[in-house]
């Protein structure tokens, strides 16, 4: 399994954090059933919110929702401190328009709005959200964008999926460099003008460089130390059956007597995992029962 490797310049004024998560974009692309340019855009996404949920707290998590008006029709990731993280996207089986580059994610995207959400498991309050409008809708500049508005956090945003012929994921991760206080203006220009020159991470990734070459070719005059981020990458959706019934509850009676009626057991799919659960009528019929108990009361 796969982990965010995190860096720090020795003089504490740069931190850089690097992920490669081939394995676990390749599963979210199968669950998907993406076709190349979908992929692509799942692959940046994910690594993106890796990335940024590497930057929280324990027990914290992160959602990336970019709503644009492009035949992609909407692209969402969600991550937790510990690794664990979820993808989705409207129409993974989008197809660029003949005139459009096959990697060009924000001609898909289109304009729109990112959303960033940013919450702690099992904490009632609303979470802390952040919105700014697309750059480009080719997500890196999108992230880096919000990182400066909302948080006034200078950064590097560099997000890469590499498919190959057949549309398969040959190699997908990213690389976030954020400037900390106390960085010089000196420091951040060369910083700017460097990312400038440097390949992109798919390029990188190819070469076969490891996380610590990558974010070498960012600072290459710069000392940089590891930072300790022992957590495991791994896709982990919390849907089950018990939520699909809860979810149906929220319905309301009216709801469930027309799907009482209607005389079928229903199904429903995750958007996530894929995985297709099945409510039996007497499990309505259940959940209709305790609905009419709860109004007596």
């Amino acid at each position: 399994m796969a982990s965010v490797k995190k860096f720090i310049t020795a003089d504490k004024t740069i931190r850089a954090s690097v992920v490669l998560c081939t394995d676990v974009v390749k599963e979210i692309v199968a669950r998907q059933q993406s076709l190349p340019i979908a992929s692509i855009a799942l692959g940046r996404v994910t690594a993106a919110s890796i990335l940024l949920a590497a930057q929280l707290k324990q027990k914290q998590r992160i959602g990336l929702n970019f709503k644009g008006d492009g035949p992609l029709n909407g692209l969402f990731s969600e991550a937790t401190f510990e690794g664990r993280v979820r993808s989705w996207c409207g129409q993974p089986q989008v197809q660029p328009a003949e005139n459009q580059p096959k990697d060009c994610v924000g001609a898909v995207m289109g304009s729109g709005i990112l959303t960033v959400l940013q919450s702690q498991d099992h904490n009632k309050h609303e979470p802390h959200s952040g919105i700014v409008e697309f750059v480009s809708g080719e997500i890196s500049d999108d992230i880096a964008l919000y990182l400066r508005q909302s948080h006034q956090i200078p950064s590097v945003v560099s997000l890469g999926t590499r498919i190959d012929a057949d549309g398969q994921v040959l190699t997908s991760g990213g690389i976030l460099i954020e400037v900390m206080p106390g960085c010089s203006e000196q420091s951040l220009i060369k910083l700017e003008e460097t990312a400038l020159k440097v390949s992109s991470f798919s390029e990188l990734a190819a070469e076969g460089k490891n996380e610590y070459e990558m974010a070498e070719c960012y600072l290459p005059d710069k000392e940089l130390v590891s930072v300790t981020h022992n957590e495991m990458i791994e896709f982990r959706c919390p849907c089950s059956k018990s939520r699909v019934l809860n979810a149906i509850k929220l319905l309301g009676p009216k709801s469930l007597e027309e799907m009482l009626a209607d005389g079928k057991d229903i199904e429903t799919r995750c958007e996530f995992c894929s995985e297709l659960w099945k409510v039996s009528l007497t499990e309505l019929a259940k959940i209709k029962a305790e609905l009419d108990i709860e109004k007596i009361h």
